[in-house]
């Protein structure tokens, strides 16, 4: 009887057009259920969706795989399992708002179940195997604030805590290859994201223009995909931007005049694409917070004008290597105190080192 209950106000919810499995079945839905319904010593605080949910989620993914499983299928509370956490404020039933499963051995395609969870904030699954696309189901996970999908990134360390609102997901470096596919529209959705990281990934396609959208971006990482065609001007709503890096892929044409906008920038990186920027550095001048710069194979023309050193003072990494920049370094080079590496070989530039890099 408690089975039959659960299901009219768990799975018709969530499925309405699939047909309950039998009571006994080995699907995993019905297994969730079944130990939603005898659990006799259960957390009487949870969310009985969110303890099916992550349920559902652990039978899909393999998780008796999973190098850490502390806690998961237990009739403790769903907060205290391994890698999930809960928002903080006394909320009775607490939400589930973040799960840190990295690092942890999944190679199975995320579970569906994955995406009901509406409340979560933080999602780290990076340095994992899983195979597949981005899916357009993210677009259920409104309140994310960060995104990374990516190859190999250091796992976090904490997992039983809300930090930032994140979601990480990824396969392990070598592995890369098992996700690609297209930039998914369904992230004009995220309209809390700060973080949209999708690197190494082989996504292909051109870059959405929807990603103007997403105002609250702070960091914008595309780099080493197949992304192709042209830089997407609506990129210049991104006000709030301190880093963008569309480096190493298969771009085209010149930097759009809307990313002049873009002055907050600490990280700026388009190298080793197919573009031809010209003569843009003049443009770039008053980006006084620039501390990385990357255009090296970019098309980049013209002289690198003394205006620029002088006020790109907190850099600490400029690379212009495989370019067509003439005329002399400007004696404002003296001025970068903050450099570690300089990189302008293969290009046109003339005359001798300025004695003022003895500033350095």
């Amino acid at each position: 009887e408690t089975y039959h209950n659960l299901s009219s106000s768990i799975f018709k919810e969530l499925y309405p057009n699939d047909t309950l499995p039998e009571l006994g079945s080995c699907e995993n839905r019905s297994l969730a259920l079944l130990g939603l319904a005898s659990e006799e010593t259960a957390n009487q605080e949870d969310s009985q969706l969110d303890r099916y949910l992550l349920t559902v989620i652990y039978l899909s993914m393999s998780g008796h795989s999973w190098i850490n499983q502390t806690g998961w299928l237990s009739a403790d509370s769903v907060c205290t399992w391994h890698g999930v956490s809960c928002t903080p404020g006394g909320l009775s039933p607490p939400e589930v708002a973040g799960i840190s499963l990295g690092a942890n051995n999944l190679n199975i395609s995320l579970a569906t179940e994955l995406f009901s969870l509406v409340n979560l904030r933080e999602l780290d699954l990076q340095d994992n195997l899983i195979p597949g696309t981005l899916p357009t189901l993210i677009g259920e996970l409104t309140k994310l604030g960060e995104l990374q999908w990516e190859a190999a990134r250091k796992a976090s360390s904490s997992v039983n805590h809300m930090h930032a609102e994140s979601l990480r997901l990824g396969t392990g470096g070598e592995q890369a290859k098992l996700v690609s596919g297209r930039i998914p529209t369904e992230l004009a959705l995220l309209t809390r994201l700060k973080i949209l990281e999708l690197h190494a990934m082989q996504v292909v396609g051109t870059c959405p223009t929807e990603i103007g959208a997403l105002t609250q971006l702070e960091q914008l990482v595309l780099a080493q995909n197949r992304l192709s065609g042209q830089i997407p001007s609506e990129l210049g709503k991104l006000i709030n931007l301190v880093q963008l890096d569309l480096s190493y892929n298969f771009l085209t044409g010149s930097l759009p005049p809307e990313l002049l906008n873009l002055n907050r920038l600490q990280i700026l990186s388009v190298s080793n694409n197919e573009l031809k920027v010209g003569n843009v550095l003049p443009e770039l001048r008053n980006f006084t917070d620039l501390q990385i710069f990357n255009m090296a194979q970019s098309g980049v023309s013209g002289s690198i004008p003394y205006a620029n050193f002088e006020q790109w003072t907190l850099l600490t990494r400029l690379d212009l290597n495989e370019n067509d920049i003439t005329g002399t370094l400007p004696t404002s080079i003296g001025l970068l105190t903050s450099i570690v590496s300089f990189n302008v070989p293969e290009n046109k530039i003339t005359g001798t080192l300025p004695t003022e890099i003895g500033m350095w």
